[in-house]
């Protein structure tokens, strides 16, 4: 039971008013290895559920378990440990390599006065490949493309090890080939969830395998 994700009751609103409830009552569940895709319009919520979700924001309701723990109970760092989130957008304040970018998704495991060990360079460096980014490792990131950009982000969550992986537009500034070769590696994830598989939410997709509208 590895990677099963369960939410109940979720609903979030930027206030206490009625009329600022962005959603409420959301309930689903996917198991291990599911792809599921959330589609719906501009404003939609689609992007403030993946943030509750991953506790980027705090729901008003409802709660959010992974294999049967709930997040609330979790420190930031056993979350991190659990789900890995690319968000549709982030800007670095400062030049890192884009192998520093990516070993940063080891965080969680490394101590404030540890450096990262082999193992997490090892880490950070099989998800650039997977990634296709091997070959950027030293560039600054501020001397990326936008769709190079967003591969550092799908390596940074990758290198975490997580057991839900959630995505925001995750081929957004992707080229052509780029998307299918993304999308193709994520289709083609094996049925199980172990920190070695690919078991993403998307928001969107056309490679999914259950198609949910948001209203």
């Amino acid at each position: 039971m590895a990677g099963r994700v369960d939410i109940q009751d979720l609903s979030f609103g930027y206030t206490d008013k009625r009329e600022d409830i962005i959603f409420s009552g959301i309930h689903f569940a996917l198991e291990p290895g599911e792809v599921f895709c959330l589609l719906g319009p501009n404003g939609s919520g689609k992007s403030t559920l993946l943030k509750c979700i991953s506790r980027v924001l705090t729901p008003a309701s409802g709660s959010v378990a992974i294999d049967g723990e709930n997040l609330n109970a979790m420190s930031p760092a056993k979350i991190a440990g659990k789900l890995g989130y690319v968000p549709q957008s982030l800007v670095s304040a400062f030049p890192f390599t884009v192998e520093e970018i990516v070993v940063m998704g080891r965080a969680s495991r490394i101590s404030m006065i540890s450096s990262p060990s082999k193992q997490d360079k090892d880490k950070a460096r099989e998800s650039m490949e997977k990634t296709g980014i091997a070959h950027l490792a030293r560039r600054p990131c501020n001397r990326l493309s936008g769709g190079e950009w967003q591969l550092v982000l799908i390596a940074r969550a990758l290198t975490q090890s997580p057991r839900v992986l959630l995505l925001d537009e995750p081929t957004s500034h992707l080229d052509l080939g780029n998307q299918v070769r993304i999308l193709e590696k994520w289709a083609a994830c094996p049925g199980r969830a172990s920190p070695s598989s690919w078991p993403p939410i998307s928001r969107t997709t056309p490679f999914c395998m259950q198609t949910r509208s948001a209203s």
